[in-house]
Formats: structure tokens, sequence, C-alpha cells
């Protein structure tokens, strides 16, 4: 990993969990995602830990969405549930 990588890497994850801070989202929130497995139980804060670790062109996909749905004051959470469908097994 590159430095420019991993301080972009930190800068996204300091934004995402003052995001999920300041938008009061319910940290103990659990969604449910449909996978091969049948019905997946993923907490909030286990998605927002994976979507960390996920490749940096994906967490500016990631951020870039979230502001896009911040500014037309639409539910993150909805978009959170969507992306939950991704790590679902």
């Amino acid at each position: 990993m590159t430095a420019l990588t991993t301080d972009y890497r930190e800068e996204f994850a300091n934004w995402i969990d003052t995001l999920v801070i300041e938008k009061v989202f319910n940290q103990g929130h659990t969604f449910e995602a449909m996978g091969s497995s049948g019905v997946n139980y993923i907490p909030l804060d286990a998605l927002i830990e994976t979507i960390k670790s996920a490749p940096v062109t994906e967490l500016k996909g990631i951020k870039k969405m979230i502001v896009r749905l911040d500014f037309v004051n639409a539910n993150i959470m909805d978009y959170f549930a969507h992306l939950c469908q991704a790590i679902a097994i």
C-alpha cells in the first residue's frame, strides 16, 4: 500500500465514523440482508468496518454516493442496507 492509499483510508475512516455520529444513526442497528445461506443479520458497525476495508476506488464511490444522498436529504440507512446485500453470504 502506498502512503497516499493509507492516507485516504485514514481520511475515509475518520469521515465515515464522524458521519455515523453526526447523523445520529442508531449504532446498534442491525440490517437484514438475504444471502445465499439465507437471511444475514449485519450490525451497522460491522458494515462500517467492512466498508473501510474495501479498495480505495470503492471507498471513493461510496463516499461520493453518500454525499449525494445527504445533499438531497435522502435516507443514507437505505443505502447502507443496499451495501449489506454485497456482503451477505
